[in-house]
């Protein structure tokens, strides 16, 4: 069970973990072969393992009595991307019921293998948890790693000047606002790419009696404004691709 806030990179982490368990089948082939599922696409009042066959077919163009065969075996490994994404705000009947499914999900005696991805906060108000499992919890990153990472993304010596304030601000004060703002891998992809694009770095930092709810409401809108029309103009500087139109 990988655990993680939003933007903490758990499909990556996910990702990354399939790849190298299909480079490792490559050495020995006895392994499972992982298969990326979006937990969303789950329909929990069917059964998992037939449910599973049945996706498997449709997503390869596979005869289902195959692909049935291969979940009877445990051939396949359900990487399950997304639990806290089931239900609506508040609910989890359907990750719950997930989440009982996998726990019934056996090898023999033992549980089968499966890797599931959920924020925490979610996962922490289901009903039970998955049985046996390894956690893995995804820490956020603190101002200095924020800060190298920026360092090491930015272009140039006049890129470096105009982010030097938030860079300042980061180690500065490595618990402080801004630093809580760009504390996961995707919050710090918006804000390069918007710095790249030649926003202003100095409109991250709050005010000196900046109130904490006020200021992520700013930052949020900053950052998601500007995210979309900055990578067209990073992405077609010909400008074949209004912005505009790539954000409706």
């Amino acid at each position: 069970m990988v655990l993680g806030k939003a933007g903490a990179g758990k499909t990556v982490l996910a990702l990354e973990l399939l790849i190298q368990l299909l480079e490792e089948r490559r050495r020995d082939p006895a392994g499972p072969v992982p298969v990326l599922i979006s937990a969303v696409a789950v329909d929990t009042r069917t059964p998992f393992e037939t449910w599973l066959a049945g996706h498997l077919a449709r997503r390869f163009g596979l005869n289902e009595a195959d692909t049935a065969d291969l979940v009877r075996r445990r051939r396949i490994l359900p990487v399950l991307d997304g639990l806290d994404e089931m239900d609506a705000e508040h609910a989890s009947e359907r990750a719950s019921a997930l989440v009982n499914a996998l726990n019934a999900y056996m090898l023999g005696r033992d549980r089968a293998p499966v890797v599931a991805t959920c924020r925490p906060r979610e996962y922490r108000r289901l009903p039970e948890a998955l049985d046996r499992a390894t956690h893995v919890e995804l820490v956020p990153m603190g101002g200095h790693g924020s800060a190298a990472y920026l360092r090491e993304q930015l272009r140039d010596e006049d890129d470096l000047r105009r982010c030097a304030p938030v860079l300042e601000a980061l180690e500065d004060d490595p618990g402080g606002l801004v630093a809580e703002e760009l504390a996961t891998p995707w919050r710090l992809t918006l804000a390069l790419t918007v710095f790249l694009n030649d926003g202003d770095p100095a409109a991250l930092l709050p005010g000196p009696s900046a109130d904490a709810a006020a200021y992520r409401n700013e930052v949020n809108a900053l950052l998601l404004d500007q995210y979309v029309p900055a990578v067209v103009r990073l992405r077609d500087p010909n400008g074949r691709y209004p912005a505009e139109k790539v954000a409706s």
